[in-house]
């Protein structure tokens, strides 16, 4: 068995501690900048991690089509319960927008929306797959 996902919450929850500095103080250009610079790098672990868990719980193949690539993973994410949130969907577009946003137009909107949403949103699949894999690991033992 793959252990990957182990790896990969150890990460998403080292970059989301990040994030929380980065968020903590009031707004400012540098720290909007730096928080969507990380806030994108945590994005791709946390839907990354989502396959994992698709493929080691609910029993989805690394072939299946229906996984492949972060809008089709949260999509069923969503569906089985690893994600209780569709605003997962509009945290992706943002994080597409943030990556397009050239001259950082929309950056203080990015900013306020990953410090009262997205971290969030984050925390409760934290837990979800902190859950998952405890499971996993009760049951290999």
């Amino acid at each position: 068995m793959s252990y990957n996902y182990i790896e990969r919450l150890r990460a998403v929850k080292e970059t989301l501690s990040e994030l929380r500095k980065i968020t903590k103080p009031k707004y400012s250009r540098v720290a909007a900048l730096a928080a969507a610079f990380v806030f994108n790098n945590l994005f791709e672990e946390c839907w990354k991690l989502m396959n994992e868990l698709l493929i080691a719980v609910y029993g989805y193949s690394h072939d299946d089509r229906t996984i492949k690539g972060p809008a089709r993973t949260l999509a069923v994410s969503f569906e089985v319960g690893l994600i209780d949130s569709p605003r997962w969907k509009k945290m992706m577009i943002d994080r597409n927008n943030t990556t397009h946003d050239y001259r950082n137009q929309n950056i203080e909107y990015f900013f306020n929306a990953i410090k009262t949403e997205y971290i969030g949103l984050i925390d409760s699949f934290v837990k979800k797959a902190e859950e998952e894999i405890g499971k996993l690991e009760i049951d290999g033992e």
